[in-house]
């Protein structure tokens, strides 16, 4: 009892909230104010969440290797803690050359073989460099065509029309009003 009163004692702010969620008779409980404190703010439970993450990681627009490395790796230490580091490597690997956008890289990374993240990283850095670098060799040469036709303004147009109007010759069969039209 002299345990769970000095951790009664000592919870501040929200954690101290978590003793409305517990019955009463159980506040002095020390093994339950533990496991209630623990489901609050544990990692325990927070596994299968990380889990998820990590499964349906993506490498986001503008998202340069290195982070999306480096997102994996926080992603797969806390979704499998306790796994020995060679696993917990094989994950990240796998989750990342998953997550990938470009498709050739993927490929590559693929056919390279690499066992570790970190040479995946390498060889993926080296691979965009290698893409860059060779579309830069691809130069396009400026067409530019001059049209040698004269340009007609509005005032041009509206003048050619006007000398139309007055060539215009009345019809035959009009009427004087309508022949004065012309």
């Amino acid at each position: 009892m002299r345990t769970s009163t000095a951790l009664i004692l000592a919870l501040r702010g929200s954690a101290a909230e978590v003793l409305q969620t517990i019955p009463a008779e159980n506040h002095f409980n020390y093994e339950v104010l533990v496991s209630a404190l623990d489901l609050r703010y544990g990692e325990e439970h927070m596994k299968q969440i990380y889990r998820s993450q990590l499964r349906n990681r993506t490498q986001r627009s503008g998202e340069s290797i290195q982070q999306l490395a480096q997102d994996i790796e926080r992603l797969t230490l806390l979704s499998y803690p306790t796994s020995d580091p060679e696993h917990r490597d094989e994950t990240a690997l796998d989750t990342f050359i998953k997550a990938l956008r470009d498709s050739e890289l993927k490929q590559s990374l693929l056919l390279s073989d690499k066992r570790k993240l970190k040479d995946a990283v390498a060889h993926s850095l080296t691979f965009e460099s290698a893409k860059q670098a060779s579309k830069s060799d691809v130069r396009l040469r400026q067409v530019h065509e001059e049209c040698s036709c004269q340009k007609i303004t509005t005032a041009e147009i509206a003048r050619q029309d006007g000398a139309k109007e007055e060539k215009m010759i009345p019809y035959h069969g009009s009427t004087p009003e309508q022949q004065n039209r012309f």
